[in-house]
């Protein structure tokens, strides 16, 4: 039979006593649980451990408050135990009662039972139940399965009378997966007996048409991409590369256009279109241009030249000078054409130079020549009816409808119009006296007019205040002094050592802080702690210039009175030393570490340690923490882990030794004890 839990019963505990709750026999011995409930008041209770494997050191697992009518489960989880280890109880309250669930001999799940787990829980399980996981409680659960005989038992399929070769296809108006053959009728379609031709049934064309904007055709590698939606586009991919491990390579695009019967057929880079002769022979056509080109084929039919075949520069030339005039297809003969002959030439050469026509009078329709009056021809430079060369070329220069006072002209020339200067009158008064110097800049605008122009000052010396102050106009401003990097803001001396001197508010009287003079040759820096201390504290040094605070020594005068409701600690007995030690305990002083009833540095010299190398040894202290069961002056014995216990040690090997007294509880939370430790210790048999 498999093992199941164990459980172990402890009632009505006494008070403050460590009490036996389990001793493992076995090793990997697993607590589940331990839960805890009393039965006249609420309690304080602990759950503790004793490991065999470390000593007699006892450690805390747990620690809650219960009440009467709630039993409480003090594990966060289970725990796993060795052989020997032993585990605690303690309340605060007598009549407590503590049940302890376990199980021995976890190593393997060998011979264990499923509630055995942690995630499984058994309870009210019968017969034909099935573990089912609960998300809610993060367990599994006894529960119900469903059987299924067939799948028609499924509530969303109808296949109560199914046909061969049918498939389940999904019925969105019924919400149910329903018998269908249209797979097989494909299959029928697009292939009918041993044939391989595809077929529409009746009009037995061969064709496979594909629904949707977007389709595929592929084997492995190799695929026909088409895309529905316009412009439309059809890749051909083809697989290249070595056999096992091609590549999927886009070899050629058709590509509809926006345009009507329109399409663009792309021969990708990288493929060759390549014509196959009669004779098998291979013509490739490829690209390469740099850029797009278009090459338009002739309107009739003929045979296309290679570039060898065409004529060069050197071959047209000589052509060209083997020719005659008369070889050009406009000319036959000499005057027939733009060529003018030697008695054309010889009429020309009868008109002077320099000949000017004014004004046109008549034509002879006959003859098609002008003719001139007697005033038509004149010398332009007397006339002035025709323009000489040299006056064409100025106006040349002048643009249609000129304005010399336009503005765009004024600007070109670098003038400025009177309108662009909004104060003429002063400019045309600007006298050199009012020029700026070379201190104030190359020009009047960029002089400063007052120091608060200057938007980032330099000083080129010394900025001497003569009997004036430094000071600021804004409403309760500070003035800062901000040095650069590790730089610091020196004070000099000059008949005395340097000084800062804090005036009263009224600037009648102040108190000063001094540099030593010079003949100390004084140099050391002093740090500042990093709060204000607490009242009646004094500065110390380290010796290095670190300050700190400290309480002031008594030396033979009268301690600080010590009050009932305030916490005051001025009066202290304290120690310095290299205690390192958690905070707010009783430590082992001279060994840096905790005091406990069960170890013995409860026999040594006791201080409270309440902060870093500082001990109480005798005076006010905050426990830090609550002191289950302590009434206002009930002594106080060491506890568990450097704390304050109101109960005294009674277990075998315990250390009882007095630690003081319990004063109060403050509204600040402050836990008051008069700690005075006892010189006399008893070791409980």
């Amino acid at each position: 039979m498999a093992t199941q839990y164990k459980l172990i019963v402890k009632e009505n505990v006494s008070a403050s006593t460590s009490t036996i709750a389990l001793t493992a026999s076995a090793a990997n011995t697993v607590v589940a649980s331990v839960t805890g409930t009393d039965r006249s008041a609420s309690a304080n209770v602990e759950v503790l451990v004793k490991k065999s494997a470390s000593g007699s050191g006892i450690t805390e697992l747990a620690y809650a408050s219960i009440t009467t009518t709630t039993p409480t489960e003090l594990l966060t989880a289970p725990i796993a135990l060795e052989a020997n280890d032993v585990l605690y109880v303690r309340t605060s309250n007598a009549g407590t009662n503590f049940i302890v669930s376990y199980v021995e001999d976890t190593e393997s799940v060998a011979g264990q039972a499923i509630s055995v787990l942690n995630d499984v829980d058994t309870t009210g399980v019968a017969d034909g139940d099935a573990l089912i996981y609960d998300s809610t409680s993060g367990n599994w659960e006894p529960g119900t399965a469903s059987s299924v005989g067939v799948i028609n038992d499924l509530t969303d399929v109808n296949a109560s009378s199914p046909l061969d070769n049918q498939v389940l296809s999904w019925d969105s108006a019924t919400s149910k997966w329903i018998p269908d053959g249209r797979l097989s009728s494909l299959y029928t379609n697009i292939k009918e007996g041993n044939t391989t031709t595809l077929t529409d049934g009746a009009n037995s064309n061969s064709r496979m048409e594909l629904t949707g904007t977007t389709a595929t055709l592929k084997t492995g590698v190799t695929e026909v991409k088409m895309t529905e939606t316009s412009p439309g586009e059809i890749d051909l991919v083809v697989a290249a590369g070595a056999s096992g491990s091609e590549t999927a390579f886009t070899a050629v695009e058709i590509n509809g256009t926006t345009t009507a019967n329109n399409a663009v057929f792309d021969v990708k880079t990288g493929t060759r279109l390549r014509i196959e002769s009669s004779t098998n022979d291979l013509a490739t056509i490829r690209n390469q241009a740099s850029a797009d080109t278009v090459i338009d084929l002739p309107t009739s039919n003929g045979t296309l030249a290679l570039t060898s075949e065409l004529y060069t520069d050197a071959d047209a030339d000589g052509q060209i000078a083997a020719a005659s005039v008369t070889d050009l297809s406009d000319v036959t003969s000499a005057g027939s054409g733009a060529i003018i002959t030697s008695a054309e030439r010889t009429k020309l050469s009868g008109i002077a130079t320099g000949a000017e026509v004014n004004a046109v009078d008549s034509v002879n329709t006959q003859t098609g020549a002008v003719v001139l009056d007697a005033d038509d021809i004149s010398d332009a430079s007397t006339t002035n009816k025709f323009t000489t060369a040299a006056d064409i070329t100025k106006l040349a220069g002048i643009e249609a409808s000129a304005d010399v006072t336009d503005t765009a002209n004024v600007t070109a020339a670098g003038a400025l119009m009177d309108s662009e200067v909004t104060n003429l009158a002063q400019v045309k008064a600007f006298d050199s006296s009012d020029y700026a110097t070379a201190a104030q800049g190359t020009t009047a605008d960029s002089a400063l007019q007052d120091v608060v122009d200057d938007t980032s000052p330099q000083l080129g010396g010394n900025l001497d205040v003569q009997a004036n102050r430094i000071t600021t106009s804004t409403t309760n401003g500070d003035i800062e002094l901000d040095p650069n990097g590790t730089g610091l803001v020196q004070i000099n001396g000059d008949t005395n050592a340097g000084a800062i001197k804090l005036m009263c508010e009224a600037g009648t009287h102040g108190v000063s802080i001094a540099s030593p003079p010079h003949s100390a040759g004084a140099t050391y820096d002093l740090v500042l702690p990093n709060s204000a201390g607490s009242a009646n504290q004094v500065l110390k040094t380290d010796g290095s210039g670190n300050l700190s605070w400290t309480n002031q020594s008594t030396g033979g005068g009268s301690p600080t009175a010590y009050e009932e409701d305030s916490f005051e600690t001025s009066a202290n007995i304290t120690m310095n030393s290299g205690v390192s030690t958690a905070s707010n305990r009783v430590v082992d002083i001279m060994g840096d570490a905790l005091a406990a009833k069960d170890n013995a540095n409860a026999k040594k010299l006791l201080g409270f340690h309440t902060g870093s190398g500082v001990c109480v040894l005798q005076g006010m202290v905050d426990a830090g923490a609550s002191i289950s069961g302590a009434s206002a002056g009930s002594p106080l014995w060491l506890g568990a882990s450097g704390a304050f216990s109101a109960t005294a040690p009674s277990t075998a090997n315990e250390y009882s030794r007095v630690m003081g007294y319990y004063i109060a509880t403050l509204q600040g939370g402050e836990v008051m004890c008069y700690f005075n430790p006892s010189i006399d210790w008893i070791q409980i048999d």
